[in-house]
């Protein structure tokens, strides 16, 4: 009889399941967390092994996958994914039929009886009895409160995905930043030690044209204070650079000391991109405007579900028992109903629930509209700024141009004793000062377009950085 109730109770749970309308569940990874690497919405998995990054030099492309690979911080957030789907299957739990098994065994010291009108005592139980009841309980209806909050969980899991996507999207931009940072740098070194080489080469100019008396020593005592200023910029330069590659470093998740190379040149064409292109894309994909509309909807569906706090819930039950009580007629039967379980008064908590849930529908309201504004501000000053960085860079390699064929004169000038040592240093500065210009115009037209993609949510491995 018992294994015919188990079978039975395994059908009813079968076809619990269909009530109503059906839920999408949303599947766990067959390993668990520890055994098994998390996969990034973007595909990427987010733990790696202990692989050391190649020695040759790197793009910016795999840069940003080693960031994305390596940094703890992506990995919590692809566990915060995994944690929030654990979230969704306890709301589907409660939708489904739950099922429960009670096994006792129970021993008195004396004979459980009663005496009748005199008589001789009456034993109705055994001293040892062993009982078991199997309990079936199958939600049936509770105005879609249960359901309400799986759409609630759904929604939250799906803005948590969308907070790790623009988690790739902040590390992509500050790896891009600090890669530029590296080229930049670089840039800046070189510039600082070319001009070093000419200030050398001037200085000996100058003490063979004091020996030969066609010069004050003043001549020399110029060019000597160039030099020293020049020594200490390519020191400071050689420290910028270093702390660069550190920085780098870091975000890829190399050891701050490690001999990092990078491939490309910091160049590039200009952007002709559209604002209005760009403000649709951001409001259009956004993860964290995505976000904050699924946080919304959640808001939104837990207003719904609290409403079955004032709303009976109906259920259906079935229990089977057997007892080993040789006293007992029927040792094994069956129960079987239909509940209503409805809260009718307590202590009004379940208003004040329901009066938080408006509140923070109507807040997270707000903040989505906030940020859909500030998205579009972000947007602007990008565009902005990358108008901007692309207009200054043509004219600093114009000042280039102009300041070689001026040192040029110059430089003609002191030869014929014209001007003085120090009118050509300080036209070589300026050149010098002009060609760090045009690198730090170039940076800044790089980072001004990582930045605006990084503001209209672009896919942080879009580009390889060959183009840089």
């Amino acid at each position: 009889m018992i294994r015919r109730l188990l079978a039975a109770t395994a059908c009813a749970i079968v076809g619990g399941c269909a009530i109503g309308p059906a839920v999408k569940h949303l599947p766990m990874p067959d390993e668990s967390i520890s055994s098994r690497a998390p996969v990034a919405p973007s595909g990427i998995p987010a733990e790696t092994g202990p692989d050391e990054l190649p020695a040759r030099a790197l793009t910016m492309r795999e840069c940003i996958e080693a960031a994305l690979s390596r940094r703890g911080t992506i990995r919590s957030a692809d566990r915060r994914i995994l944690i929030s789907h654990t979230r969704t299957d306890e709301a589907i739990g409660a939708i489904l039929p739950r099922l429960s098994l009670d096994a006792r065994l129970e021993r008195r010291n004396n004979d459980r009886g009663a005496v009748f009108d005199g008589r001789e005592p009456q034993v109705v139980s055994d001293r040892s009895v062993g009982t078991g009841t199997l309990s079936l309980i199958v939600p049936v209806y509770d105005f879609e409160g249960a359901r309400g909050r799986v759409v609630v969980e759904e929604a939250r899991t799906r803005a948590i995905e969308s907070d790790a996507l623009r988690a790739r999207q902040d590390l992509a931009l500050d790896v891009s930043r600090a890669y530029l940072r590296v080229l930049e740098s670089h840039k800046i070194l070189d510039v600082v030690h070319e001009s070093l080489l000419v200030v050398e080469s001037q200085l000996a100019i100058s003490q063979d044209f004091q020996r030969a008396g066609l010069v004050a020593r003043s001549d020399v005592l110029t060019a000597e204070v160039q030099l020293a200023r020049r020594r200490q910029e390519s020191i400071e330069a050689k420290n910028n650079v270093a702390i660069a590659i550190a920085t780098l470093n870091r975000m890829i998740g190399a050891d701050a000391a490690r001999e990092t190379t990078l491939a490309g040149v910091l160049e590039g064409s200009a952007w002709k991109g559209m604002l209005g292109e760009a403000l649709a894309t951001a409001l259009a994909h956004r993860p964290d405007l995505q976000a904050i509309g699924e946080r919304v909807i959640a808001a939104r569906a837990n207003v719904g579900a609290g409403r079955s706090e004032f709303t009976p819930g109906v259920y259906a039950f079935a229990t089977a028992d057997h007892t080993s009580d040789s006293f007992v007629l029927n040792k094994d039967w069956v129960t079987a109903g239909v509940g209503v379980k409805w809260s009718l008064f307590d202590g009004w908590a379940s208003v004040a629930r329901n009066n938080r849930r408006a509140l923070d529908l109507r807040d997270a309201e707000d903040a989505r509209d906030e940020l859909a504004a500030d998205v579009a501000l972000d947007v602007r000053i990008a565009y902005q700024d990358v108008q901007e960085a692309a207009e200054r860079v043509p004219v600093a390699r114009q000042a280039i141009a102009l300041g070689e064929e001026n040192l040029r004169v110059v430089r003609d000038q002191y030869g014929a004793g014209l001007v003085t040592s120090a009118d050509l240093l300080a036209e070589e500065e300026r050149l010098a000062s002009s060609r760090a210009s045009y690198f730090r115009a170039l940076y800044d037209y790089h980072d001004a377009i990582a930045r605006l993609g990084h503001a209209v949510g672009a896919d942080p491995l879009g580009g390889d950085g060959k183009d840089l």
